[in-house]
């Protein structure tokens, strides 16, 4: 198995630190309002290697953080007091709500919880001794109430994001307190009375940075080095790379072997943004297109390449879904009355080795998805005109399923067809006995009105929703 290794920036061979095991960590939500579909994108494609590392049978440790304390923008702008204030609701049962909230928009999306999904203020000790850490070995210093790094203080500052120091500072936004270098950040924020989410530490009453959360809870729960550090590409500068600074400095080991990086998503070949107003959440567009299909649509584009959602793009996921759907149906639902036919068997093995020889590269979806659609047009040329044994089906149908354990999308519960269209198929098989054609023509177009397909097979009629 390869992966695209940021830090690097080539293709590895994927070792984890123990044998069999894999310590991963994703840059969570901060819980300030809905997930819209910029995140959605990147908490898929983790979902997809979290699901694909469990499938080839690694024991996964998988962290995700839930940023719940003030958290400051360069702007100056904290998004929490902001959302709380619009809601007119205490800060604190604000975030409580938010977090709901997301972990049910996850469920929309078929991601899977993450093994541990610590929140930042129920960490406020651990990120004080981090802090403390950085202070007593020179990497940090306090001034007028605020803690910063000292960027100087670290030769390899800018490795992950491979800029120099000099162009990394007029990045960054931050000027509050003295510091000494324009690009040195913020550990800790001293809080004014008024502010409710603060806590005492040794530097004064205040709260922490947003990114001594992730270095301080990763650290925690996952050891050194992580295996798998993950986020969307915008989070390479500064929060990655500070992250590196602060654990590294702290517990002077390296801090993550493999850095991952997704692409973000363009909605009608545009950057989200609120200025334009192009801002989707995630439940508007499951609502609007369905669960599998949004979630198909973010997962079928490799993860490093941008996705544009488009009304035509969400409406080719919502045929291909179908599709695949209808073909699982249909497969259970055929009846065995053949022999075993071993040109599918070898179709059914070709395509296992297919699917897994392209997640493994670098997690290509495009190619083990094409290994899907090969079989399922093959399997379909295959019975036409051949009946297929039980094992041929079963086959089909168990890898298929297999595979559903990462994408997610197959899984389903059939509709139950209406009684009223069940009695106009009855009405359609005796005009056809009586060679009525025009009448059969007929009801089958009022079938089709009511939002259903009949197609007719050697079984009998099919039914299925359009």
């Amino acid at each position: 198995m390869k992966l695209f290794n940021t830090l690097t920036r080539k293709k590895e061979e994927f070792k984890p630190r123990e044998p069999g095991h894999v310590y991963m960590y994703v840059c969570g939500p901060t819980v300030y309002g809905p997930m819209h579909i910029g995140n959605a994108r990147t908490f898929t494609a983790f979902d997809i290697l979290y699901r694909f590392l469990k499938w080839k049978g690694f024991q996964v440790k998988y962290v995700q953080n839930l940023t719940d304390v003030g958290h400051l923008t360069d702007a100056g702008e904290d998004k929490i007091m902001k959302g709380a204030h619009q809601r007119n609701m205490d800060a604190f049962a604000f975030v409580e709500l938010m977090i709901e909230e997301y972990f049910k928009d996850l469920k929309l999306l078929g991601i899977e919880k993450p093994d541990i999904s610590p929140r930042a203020s129920e960490h406020i000790d651990d990120i004080i001794k981090t802090i403390q850490k950085l202070i007593e070995n020179g990497y940090a210093y306090e001034s007028n109430g605020f803690v910063y790094y000292d960027i100087s203080k670290i030769k390899d500052y800018g490795k992950l994001s491979k800029q120099n120091t000099e162009f990394l500072e007029k990045q960054r936004n931050e000027t509050n307190g003295e510091k000494k270098h324009e690009g040195d950040f913020v550990l800790w924020f001293p809080a004014h009375k008024d502010y409710p989410m603060k806590w005492d530490s040794p530097f004064g009453v205040g709260f922490p940075g947003w990114h001594i959360e992730c270095s301080t809870m990763s650290s925690k729960y996952l050891g050194l080095p992580i295996d798998i550090h993950g986020g969307g590409k915008d989070l390479m500068f500064p929060h990655h790379e500070d992250e590196i600074a602060q654990a590294e400095g702290a517990h002077k080991s390296k801090f993550c072997n493999y850095w991952i990086h997704s692409e973000f998503i363009l909605i009608n070949n545009e950057k989200m943004a609120k200025s334009i107003g192009n801002i989707i959440t995630a439940r508007d567009a499951v609502n609007k297109y369905g669960d599998k299909a949004v979630r198909y649509l973010l997962m079928s584009p490799h993860y490093r390449t941008e996705i544009n959602f488009t009304e035509e793009s969400m409406k080719s996921a919502q045929n291909t879904v179908r599709k695949l759907i209808d073909f699982i149906d249909k497969i259970q639902e055929m009846k065995p009355k053949g022999e075993f036919n071993k040109e599918l068997n070898k179709k059914v093995i070709e395509t296992k080795n297919k699917f897994e020889k392209g997640l493994d590269d670098d997690l290509n979806m495009p190619i083990a998805l094409a290994a899907i659609f090969e079989l399922v047009n093959d399997t379909n040329r295959i019975m036409d005109g051949n009946k297929l044994s039980e094992k041929n089906l079963k086959d089909v149908y168990d890898l298929l399923m297999d595979f559903d354990k990462i994408l997610g999308i197959l899984e389903h519960e059939k509709e139950e067809t209406p009684k009223e269209i069940i009695n106009l198929i009855k009405a359609r098989e005796n005009a056809r006995k009586k060679k009525d054609f025009k009448e059969s023509d007929r009801i089958r177009d009022e079938i089709k009105d009511l939002g259903y397909i009949l197609e007719d097979s050697p079984d009998g009629p099919n039914v299925k929703k359009i």
